[in-house]
């Protein structure tokens, strides 16, 4: 059977199972919500209400029934989202007394998630959309690593900006070592060691002007002479350098490798304006979903009963109108 055969199977096992009259009520509470999802502009409706009427129709379906295109666990998850999303909690922290404004505070907002925070969530239900919010960073503390930077003293190019903890894996896998010549302190063998790494990519030939000793016993003579070295070419402003030449720094940011725990560790810091950067990302992504689902959700209920509830929403919309006048 083919997978158009087996859809228009399943839309008749449907349609005939819900003609049945003991399901006429049923039809007209998931038409309600259709119809309340189809005629609002407030995407957190739009998503609450076609997840409702989903799994309405999935609790009228028999164990092997389904409708093609339908995910309905999908839209209990957006439903289950929206209601996360729409309830942080507001935490007031760093107040300060202002003169004519009293206590002024920063807020922080804080999504309490009610499903297990893991790898397989994220995938399904943030990673088609998240790209990261504003949020209180220095309170991150799941998601923050910390980089090695290296970058040229003379142009500022960025050589290195990666996790810390990465770099030094492949320093390893590269079989890096330090000079033979023993270092002053662990951190100047530490940039030796990346400076040996850079030299497999951007490693080139250039001279260094050193000073060595001539001269016998009794009288010492020192001389300047030019040796050939490795060196370090920068991309951007072509100078060939040293050790000496590149500044080695480390700092904390937002590790990526793992963008669950930023989605996790983001949303329990947001500011005000990463709360709505969330809102937005999220629903752009999930209206789009309910649209979908919303129209094969039609299919299946009665045309007579859908006619019936829209003209009978639209006289109770017009009688509010009247009211409020």
């Amino acid at each position: 059977m083919s997978e158009k055969e087996e859809a228009e199977k399943s839309k008749q096992l449907v349609e005939r199972a819900f003609r049945w009259p003991k399901y006429v009520s049923a039809q007209r509470f998931i038409s309600r919500l259709l119809l309340t999802a189809h005629c609002t502009n407030n995407p957190s409706e739009i998503v609450k209400n076609t997840a409702r009427a989903g799994m309405e129709v999935e609790t009228l379906l028999g164990k092997d029934e389904k409708i093609e295109g339908v995910d309905f666990q999908l839209l209990k998850d957006l439903y289950n989202f929206s209601m996360c999303i729409d309830s942080p909690q507001t935490i007031s922290f760093d107040c300060v007394w202002s003169h004519g404004q009293g206590w002024v505070c920063r807020k922080l907002y804080r999504i309490h998630w009610n499903f297990r925070e893991e790898k397989t969530n994220y995938e399904k239900l943030m990673a088609p959309w998240f790209r990261g919010v504003e949020c209180w960073s220095h309170l991150l503390r799941l998601s923050k690593e910390q980089y090695t930077v290296v970058q040229c003293k003379k142009c500022s190019f960025t050589f290195l900006n990666e996790p810390s903890k990465t770099l030094e894996e492949k320093l390893k896998e590269a079989n890096v070592h330090a000079a033979e010549a023993p270092a002053e302190s662990d951190e100047s063998e530490e940039n030796q060691n990346i400076f040996n790494f850079l030299l497999k990519t951007y490693g080139v030939k250039g001279t260094k002007t050193e000073q060595v000793e001539t001269g016998g016993p009794i009288f010492t003579r020192w001389k300047t002479i030019e040796v050939v070295v490795d060196c370090v070419q920068c991309p951007n402003c072509k100078q060939k350098l040293n050790v000496e030449d590149l500044t080695f720094s480390t700092k904390e940011n937002v590790c990526w490798s793992r963008p669950w725990v930023v989605f996790y560790d983001e949303t329990w810091n947001l500011t005000e304006s990463g709360l709505s950067q969330l809102k937005t990302q999220f629903y752009v992504w999930a209206v789009k979903i309910c649209a979908d689902a919303g129209v094969k959700l039609c299919q299946v209920i009665d045309p007579d009963i859908l006619k019936d509830i829209e003209q009978l929403m639209g006289a109770e919309s017009k009688g509010e109108e009247a009211k409020e006048e």
